[in-house]
């Protein structure tokens, strides 16, 4: 059986992945302030970091994605990616696999705490929070 370990994740604006394995990453975030609900956000951008052993390198594992309101409605339906496990660099027994993970037009109802949460074959392996939250005048939203 496969354990995830997460080193990290957290929320960009945009995030790629560069031919070399590097991640490019603009406008990370945990919070959004708004003037109105629902708010679409165009687009966003979830980036994780796992450390993979050399036993499972060539595995494929299945990862999920979901997005769950404070009460628990899911506000985006899970997302597969099925993963191949890279090998580590040599000589270490221990590689980083990265992923960028990019939606488009998610709407969340209201304001308040919601989290993407990440299983990887059926286990929850992680979560990343983030904050939304209504303002009375536009100079006060960001994110």
């Amino acid at each position: 059986m496969w354990f995830v370990n997460v080193k990290f994740g957290f929320l960009a604006d945009y995030a790629n992945q560069s031919a070399g394995g590097k991640i490019n990453a603009m406008g990370t975030f945990d919070r959004i302030r708004t003037l109105a609900f629902p708010l679409m956000q165009p687009q966003l951008a979830l980036v994780l970091a796992f450390d993979v052993t050399s036993v499972e390198a060539g595995i494929a594992k299945n990862f999920q994605v979901s997005l769950v309101s404070a009460e628990g409605k899911v506000v985006v339906p899970p997302l597969n990616l099925m993963v191949s496990l890279p090998p580590p660099p040599a000589p270490g027994p221990v590689a980083t696999l990265w992923q960028a993970v990019n939606l488009r037009n998610v709407v969340f109802p209201a304001e308040g705490d919601y989290e993407f949460c990440v299983t990887v074959d059926g286990h929850q392996a992680y979560a990343v929070s983030l904050h939304l939250e209504k303002v009375e005048h536009s100079h006060g939203t960001s994110k």
